[in-house]
């Protein structure tokens, strides 16, 4: 006679709980090689191809439907030589658009990501990682709307609209908060754009994806 025993849950749980520290942790080293390659590669363009190149990314993206719809554009001052929004910026204050940049605000030991209007440079001041921030100044708070476009920067970007930043997660957790009342854009250099990235369920896709060469755009609103 065959006798059926009782799974070992305890076991089973353990297994799993184990499987998946393995998964996160080749996800991570999987993401600080990508990050370390491409920072190196982006680190390596002249002060002039960032310029050009950013300009062009910038002129793809106001051509886009998103855009033109939205009243306010969520921009950042960029480091690095990340795609540079000052084009952008410029262009969408001159449609009679709203800007707003992130500023890095440490709440009860952690750091949160708060925008703030900003119309000016000289409204700008040093902040979090020597980043040109706005002012805290609470009466600028900017919360985010229906008609609200966020850019996004980071290092590597996939074609699934996958993204991987500088791993402080400042983004995804602000877009976590208001991912139904945004859409999302990414800005990058070509080789920034890659097939596939390693994501988790943390990560929240862009609604868009504007290279030099190419615009990609995730779903039927846009």
């Amino acid at each position: 006679m065959n006798i059926a025993f009782p799974e070992n849950k305890t076991h089973k749980d353990k297994s799993d709980v184990q499987n998946q520290n393995r998964r996160e942790i080749v996800m991570t080293t999987k993401k600080k090689e990508l990050r370390k390659s491409l920072l190196k590669k982006r680190c390596g363009l002249s002060k002039e191809d960032c310029r050009k190149l950013s300009k062009i990314v910038c002129k793809r993206l106001t051509e886009l439907e998103i855009y033109k719809h939205a009243d306010t554009v969520f921009a950042y001052s960029s480091i690095r030589n990340e795609v540079s929004c000052d084009y952008l910026i410029e262009k969408a204050l001159s449609d009679g658009k709203k800007i707003a940049l992130p500023k890095v605000i440490n709440s009860d030991n952690d750091n949160e990501m708060h925008f703030f209007y900003c119309n000016e440079q000289e409204n700008l001041e040093e902040g979090f990682m020597g980043i040109s921030e706005p002012k805290e100044d609470y009466s600028n708070l900017a919360v985010p709307s229906e008609n609200t476009l966020i850019i996004l920067p980071g290092i590597a970007f996939g074609r699934n609209f996958g993204r991987i930043g500088y791993g402080k997660g400042f983004y995804d957790r602000y877009l976590s908060l208001y991912e139904e009342n945004v859409q999302s854009v990414a800005v990058c250099y070509d080789f920034q754009l890659l097939d596939t990235i390693p994501t988790d369920e943390h990560d929240i896709p862009s609604n868009a994806i504007v290279t030099p060469r190419e615009t990609l755009i995730r779903g039927e609103s846009l």
